[in-house]
């Protein structure tokens, strides 16, 4: 599910796009997106593959499944659109256009994934905090007692 819609209830044309990076990237991994990465409660899939982005080491995600059966160029930029697909801001998001655009000309040079939404703890706690500081229902609370007659 996009941030911008888990967070705040906001549906966009690039929430789509969200959900197929993170099932590119489940593909690619063999792996599903929930779960505990490096013993961290706040990565996830996408987290995983992020730091191992960083490192120069995306291939070590490839499902080992595949024994090497694939193009390590085509993984590679496969992960790299997965990760453009899933990043923060909805507005740094390619569209789909765009994403099946990259995917079918690999002459197309891609530009750098910011860093994805969810993997580090200020996500979780900025928005833990400010939902204990709104509230979440516009109707007040009635206490009715019955009593026989």
């Amino acid at each position: 599910m996009a941030p911008e819609y888990a967070l705040h209830g906001r549906f966009s044309i690039k929430s789509d796009v969200y959900s197929y990076g993170v099932m590119l990237l489940e593909i690619i991994t063999g792996q599903r997106f929930s779960g505990c990465y490096h013993m961290n409660p706040f990565y996830n899939l996408i987290g995983h593959v992020w730091e191992l982005w960083k490192e120069g080491k995306c291939m070590d995600i490839v499902d080992t499944s595949m024994d090497k059966t694939y193009s390590e160029e085509m993984v590679s930029r496969c992960i790299q659109i997965g990760l453009l697909c899933v990043q923060r801001y909805a507005s740094d998001r390619p569209t789909m256009t765009a994403v099946v655009f990259m995917l079918g000309n690999a002459d197309v040079v891609l530009p750098s994934p910011k860093q994805p939404a969810f993997i580090d703890e200020s996500d979780y706690n900025g928005d833990i905090q400010s939902a204990r500081n709104r509230t979440c229902s516009v109707n007040g609370v009635t206490v009715t007692v019955v009593e026989a007659r």
